[in-house]
Order: structure tokens, then sequence, then C-alpha cells
């Protein structure tokens, strides 16, 4: 599987650019991870949903989906395993609580890596382009690489593991204005589930704080010897012609 992952810090533009861009696709030989998703019969509709929060208001649990998302990866236990090893390793080293731990370790084997390994058993033969994958979701894993490249380097081997990278950034000045401007219409000074009510001087620590990130994992994959595409996330036509020409030369 061909696999295009978008990184970049959070909030910059890249589902917006992701959307620009696949309504450009044509007849190009990629598909979105939603849709290889829905291939697997993994996103749920709208109805679906709404049932499930309205059982969930009544103290009812319906479960749904593939709960043995474990036997799954232990199908591909030669493809995870060093993924495993470097999210592990970024756990043992981090300093959160034993509970935290065991809740990351959960979602990132769950939501992350188990929907990995459906992209790669759904992707009908195209490349994925996706901008919620391995690297972006474990930045703080995959800048392992840097510290041991010999150790990591056979990662890029995996099927799991995106075979290039479209890496988005902005300056300080453009990234605050984009989170500005989300602030705005959302009403709410948020980033995520965590990262919300923030202040001027927070917003601009997180910016410097997530672009130091993201620049890492750029290295990280450079280290990696994974083809990079360096964009502003811009939906201009030079850099759409940029982003397909790009994606035609990884289909090759």
């Amino acid at each position: 599987m061909n696999c295009i992952e978008l990184i970049g810090p959070s909030g910059i533009g890249k589902t917006t650019f992701l959307k620009k861009l696949l309504k450009a696709r044509g007849n190009a030989n990629w598909i979105t991870a939603t849709e290889a998703l829905m291939l697997a019969g993994e996103q749920k509709t709208k109805k679906e949903k709404l049932i499930i929060k309205a059982a969930g208001l009544l103290g009812l649990s319906i479960q749904t989906g593939n709960k043995c998302y474990l036997k799954k990866i232990q199908e591909y236990e030669m493809e995870c395993s060093l993924l495993i090893e470097m999210l592990l390793s970024t756990l043992t080293a981090s300093k959160m609580q034993v509970w935290q731990k065991v809740k990351s370790l959960d979602f990132n084997l769950k939501s992350v890596l188990y929907h990995q390994i459906l992209l790669y058993e759904n992707h009908a033969g195209k490349t994925i382009l996706l901008d919620e994958g391995i690297v972006q979701n474990w930045a703080r894993s995959v800048q392992f690489v840097l510290s041991d490249p010999d150790k990591y380097q056979d990662i890029k081997n995996s099927v799991l593991f995106p075979k290039a990278i479209i890496h988005f950034d902005l300056d300080d000045n453009e990234y605050r204005k984009r989170l500005i401007s989300r602030y705005e219409k959302s009403g709410k000074r948020k980033i995520n589930l965590i990262l919300e009510d923030l202040s001027d001087e927070e917003t601009n620590l997180f910016i410097k704080r997530t672009r130091k990130i993201s620049k890492k994992l750029r290295e990280a994959c450079k280290c990696l010897q994974l083809p990079v595409l360096d964009l502003e996330p811009v939906a201009s036509k030079s850099n759409i012609d940029k982003a397909l020409s790009f994606i035609s030369t990884i289909n090759r």
C-alpha cells in the first residue's frame, strides 16, 4: 500500500487542503482514509451515530465495530513489532501517570494502528492520502528515529508506515491568524478536547511548540529517506498542482 500522510501543526489547514485536493482529483488513482474506511464498513453513518448517542443518554451501551483489534494486530506481528516497540519506548520515557500511559497505549493501538491495518486491507489497490496517520498521531514516538536512526531505519519497510509525506507549515503570524479565525468561527478558544479556553499567551506557546514538533517529524522522515513535499496549506492552483504531481510520482 502506498500511503501518503499529510503532517503539520494542528489547526494549520491540512484537512481543508485535503478537501480542496479531493475536488481536483479527477481520475487519479488515490483515495482518502475516509473512503478506505467506508470500504471496510468502519465509517458510521450519521443515523448510526445518533442512535449510539441516544442509547448513551439512556444509560445503554451499543457495541459497534471490530472489538478484537489486538487479534488483528497480532496477525500483522512483523509489520507492527517495530512500530509498537517505538511507541512503548515513548511511553516508558514519558512522565505521565501509569493510568494515562495505559489509556494512551489503548488509544494508539485501537484508534491509530488498528485503523492503519484496516486502511491497508481496504485500499483497493489505490494510494491512500490521509491527514491523521501514524506519523502525525505518534509524533513523539516517530521522533525516536532521530535518537537511534539505525535501530528504526527498517520501520519504513512496514506496509503500515507511509511511503511519503506532505509537510505543511506557516510562519508564526500566519499560523496565529488561522487559529484566531478558528476561534471566531466556533466561538471558543479551543484547539482540541484538551486544549481549550486558551489565552493569547497560551496560543503563542502552542504555536511555537507544535511547529517545533512538526519540524522534528519532518526531520525524522527525511532521516528515514522518505520523499517529503513541503507546502504552505494554501489551496492555490500552484500548490494543488504540486501536490497532485507529487502523489503521481509516488504512485509510479
